[in-house]
């Protein structure tokens, strides 16, 4: 009797288990499920700032924009997007004594990239603690666009959105670069 119980004992033992296995298996790849977009998210974002760290912002724009797709709720993918799309139009500048045939398009383009992604970031994350920093950021996209195109009315986005800066954050570390760029601006 004693040996049947610890046969039966056993076996119960095995099969807890084994029950115990399997549901650890089961929360691995309802984990796993969960984190795949988060994980291609990072790992986009990664190569993303990666290819932007060695000039390749066509690179960097594609790397970045799907971290973004993968996770829309990555604010930094929205910020260095922008940025490696500001950046690519700046370095097209570079190439424009050579062939001047579409890259006064593709800045202009890649411009408009960058503001319509920081643009979509203020809208989707209204209470973000980097806010400022995408304001300012916009603010330095429509001031570039200004100075590299004429288009007054980038100046004039340019101002009101440096002024946001100083009305919406006053405590920023943004205000006191605003109030300059303000200042350059109207001279």
């Amino acid at each position: 009797i004693i040996i049947e119980v610890l046969w039966i004992g056993s076996v119960f033992n095995f099969c807890e288990m084994k029950m115990k296995v399997i549901l650890l298996i089961c929360l691995i790849l309802v984990a796993a499920m969960l984190l795949v977009p988060v994980a291609k998210s990072g790992y986009c974002f990664i190569r993303g700032l990666i290819a932007f760290k060695h000039g390749f912002e066509g690179q960097s724009v594609r790397y970045l924009e799907k971290s973004i797709k993968a996770n829309p709720d990555f604010i930094e993918a929205y910020m260095f997007l922008a940025l490696a799309y500001a950046e690519w139009a700046s370095s097209s500048l570079h190439y424009m004594e050579y062939d001047d045939t579409g890259l006064a398009t593709l800045k202009s383009e890649t411009l408009g990239k960058a503001e319509d992604v920081l643009e979509s970031a203020l809208a989707r994350f209204p209470y973000h603690h980097f806010r400022d920093d995408i304001q300012y950021m916009l603010g330095r996209i429509y001031d570039e666009d200004s100075r590299n195109t004429g288009y007054v009315w980038n100046k004039d986005k340019a101002i009101q959105g440096y002024k946001q800066i100083i009305g919406q954050y006053p405590n920023s570390r943004y205000v006191q670069k605003a109030r300059k760029r303000i200042e350059a601006l109207n001279r």
